[in-house]
């Protein structure tokens, strides 16, 4: 009788805790599918997002290929508004730049670096955004923006090129001790590669001749091998 009871109490317990906690629980699980669910709808729009963006670069870079930079320029605001969370975006807004730059609008090309360099999700490719920035700062007179772009990043895989960058802006302000001293830098990086050392070498060579001599020689210059290409296709 006693064990009869005691199981009886038991049960009544149960029933007044679920009485009690149902609700909590019930919320509790279908607060738990509906986060799977949301979770497996963001993962699938994700995914049809990058496909969506991936097709219009592709259709951009046949743009690109034929210089119409008009419609280059179209299609690379549309990745900026529809597949900004994507790298297609900054990738399209590198590319526009690169046209920007051979057509000599220094300024759009500007303005187009800045968007890729702030907006990309992507850390390399936003430092690669940076770096083409800093260089079209420099055409266009700003040494000291130039500077600060490169200044104070923590980067190793760009390091090389950064103090290069910052090399020749220093040199334009004829500072040629630091500009002579960045190119130090710049080859002491771990990150300079055996076809940036002749160039580099050259530069911390011949960092007293006359600017106009080495502004002319850096001009013969096509883009460096270390970042050329990298969101060029």
């Amino acid at each position: 009788m006693d064990v009869y009871t005691h199981e009886k109490e038991q049960i009544e317990s149960i029933k007044a805790w679920w009485r009690e906690n149902r609700w909590y629980l019930v919320s509790g699980v279908v607060i738990a599918l509906a986060l799977v669910g949301g979770w497996r709808y963001w993962q699938a729009w994700q995914i049809e997002q990058a496909q969506a963006a991936s097709a219009h670069y592709a259709d951009m870079l046949v743009d690109a290929r034929a210089r119409d930079i008009n419609s280059v320029r179209e299609k690379a605001a549309q990745l900026r508004e529809d597949y900004a969370r994507t790298p297609y975006a900054t990738l399209g807004n590198l590319r526009l730049a690169a046209l920007e730059v051979e057509s000599g609008d220094f300024e759009a090309a500007a303005e187009t670096l800045r968007w890729a360099m702030e907006n990309s999700r992507d850390k390399e490719l936003g430092l690669v955004a940076r770096l083409r920035l800093a260089r079209v700062q420099l055409e266009l007179g700003k040494y000291d923006e130039a500077i600060a772009l490169v200044s104070g990043q923590q980067t190793v895989a760009f390091k090389a090129l950064f103090e290069e960058v910052r090399g020749d802006a220093l040199l334009l302000k004829n500072d040629r001790e630091g500009a002579r001293a960045a190119y130090e830098a710049a080859l002491a990086a771990a990150s300079v590669g055996p076809a940036d050392v002749q160039r580099l070498e050259r530069k911390r060579q011949n960092v007293q001749l006359p600017l106009d001599v080495l502004v002319a020689g850096d001009a013969a210059e096509t883009e460096t091998p270390s970042d050329q290409g990298t969101a060029d296709e």
